[in-house]
């Protein structure tokens, strides 16, 4: 079985207020998703702490070598892992002690999350809370499929040369923004998808020494 990955994060709030808000991106995407959304969500209740996890593969968090390295049930223990290290969703009093908690802690029957999912993450965010039901206490699902999409109607096609059945690498560090796009062409991303991603911000700069992980 696959080995879960320390999730990288972006966050903000107060570490003393309930309930929390834990965001999952979709496909294709990252915690850079949610930096519009954390600090409207945070300061309109109140300070309440938000955390956006960067899934396996996306942002800063570390990828996989396989396939099954990005099955369901992988992506939902690295989810997991995260939830129960991390200092934002520790009671107050265990917030300064620097250990971990285990599925155990009583602790944790007051310390339920709100989790919010979009696409991907609507569909890892629904696994998560049908198999740790006892850690969440509201989902919020935002445009995701409700069918299994078959691989032929991808909307991003796989070139003929490309196994669906292999993992394919993919060079995480380029160096400037024409390179992101010959990588994504040549994996058979659409122009138009593309175009769309460098609109959104969903591809943009950065530095080796950026630190997008607050844990």
């Amino acid at each position: 079985s696959a080995v879960v990955v320390d999730l990288k994060s972006i966050q903000c709030g107060s570490l003393q207020q309930n309930p929390k808000v834990v965001f999952l991106h979709g496909l294709d995407s990252s915690s850079h998703t949610w930096r519009d959304i954390l600090p409207i969500v945070s300061s309109d209740n109140d300070d309440v702490p938000c955390l956006a996890f960067d899934l396996r593969g996306c942002g800063k968090s570390p990828t996989g070598r396989t396939i099954e390295d990005f099955s369901q049930d992988t992506l939902i223990e690295d989810v997991h892992a995260g939830l129960m290290k991390h200092k934002y969703l520790l009671p107050p009093q265990q917030q300064e002690k620097e250990k971990d908690i285990d599925d155990t802690n009583s602790n944790w029957n007051n310390n339920k999350i709100i989790l919010v999912g979009h696409s991907l993450g609507g569909r890892l965010a629904l696994a998560y809370a049908a198999k740790y039901p006892q850690y969440v206490s509201a989902l919020v699902i935002e445009d995701m499929d409700i069918v299994q999409r078959p691989k032929e109607k991808s909307v991003i096609p796989i070139p003929p040369d490309v196994s669906t059945d292999t993992f394919q690498p993919f060079h995480r560090k380029l160096t400037s923004l024409q390179e992101v796009i010959d990588t994504l062409q040549q994996r058979g991303y659409p122009q138009e998808r593309i175009d769309k991603y460098v609109k959104e911000g969903r591809i943009h700069k950065v530095h080796d020494n950026d630190d997008n992980d607050d844990a």
